[in-house]
């Protein structure tokens, strides 16, 4: 392993070329997770640089999630996760809650989530299927309870990613959920706008029962619409009622 590594060229920061070529030699396979990197010293040697260079790119390299150092053992290559990815993506769209907007989100969700519907109903299995009716069940038995029938809204949605058989969706749409069951929790307030949403829920449940992909596509494309429409009309409701107790 040790061979695969070269010094490092005299111009541009040492310790960025250090961090890309050990990044290199993960992306390849050289080095897998739990393989151990050789004592600083040696990777000093080798790249041809001080220990401050080294110390700097595995610190790098740690806050990446790429290594992780055990005292009195040495530095590991570290397994990423899906949960490190949603973790990430999740922090960054946390820190930009006030320039990310309900219609930006919903913009989103309209060309992902309807084709989530579609590869649904197509992959579903009976598993899947009994998930998702047992969610839509419960929704139908909290629409008093705003907060209850928001969560059980929202799991459908984390239902049908899975269901579409690609990890990858539910590991993109994870990241958003927080945005998007604050905004379900508001616009389920609205009287009679849970009852509404169960039977856009249900439509798509029947679509992906049926197996038809066309059909869960217009039920999301219906539900969504619908999702902007309330939630809008929420918002509102709530900008008029603080602009009531101010005055």
């Amino acid at each position: 392993m040790i061979n695969s590594y070269i010094p490092v060229k005299r111009q541009g920061k040492l310790s960025v070329q250090v961090v890309e070529q050990i990044i290199d030699l993960i992306v390849k396979g050289k080095l897998s997770d739990g393989d151990q990197l050789p004592p600083e010293r040696e990777l000093c040697d080798t790249f041809g640089v001080s220990r401050t260079v080294i110390r700097e790119a595995i610190s790098v390299l740690e806050t990446k999630g790429l290594l992780e150092t055990q005292v009195g053992s040495g530095t590991y290559i570290r397994k990423i996760t899906s949960e490190d990815i949603v973790d990430s993506l999740g922090l960054y769209i946390s820190t930009q809650n006030s320039s990310l907007s309900m219609l930006q989100l919903l913009e989103v969700r309209r060309i992902f989530e309807t084709h989530v519907a579609q590869l649904a109903a197509e992959n579903a299995t009976e598993d899947d299927i009994k998930e998702l009716e047992e969610i839509v069940s419960d929704m139908s038995r909290l629409f008093s309870d705003p907060e209850a029938f928001a969560k059980k809204d929202l799991d459908f949605h984390l239902g049908l990613a899975h269901a579409s058989g690609n990890p990858l969706f539910g590991i993109l749409l994870e990241p958003i959920t927080d945005m998007m069951l604050e905004f379900i929790y508001v616009s389920s307030n609205l009287p009679n706008t849970p009852s509404e949403a169960y039977e856009h829920h249900r439509a798509i449940l029947n679509a992906v029962i049926a197996h038809d992909g066309e059909k869960a596509f217009s039920a999301m494309v219906n539900h969504l619409q619908q999702t902007e429409r309330v939630t809008s009309k929420a918002f509102q409701v709530l900008r008029t009622e603080k602009s009531v107790e101010k005055n």
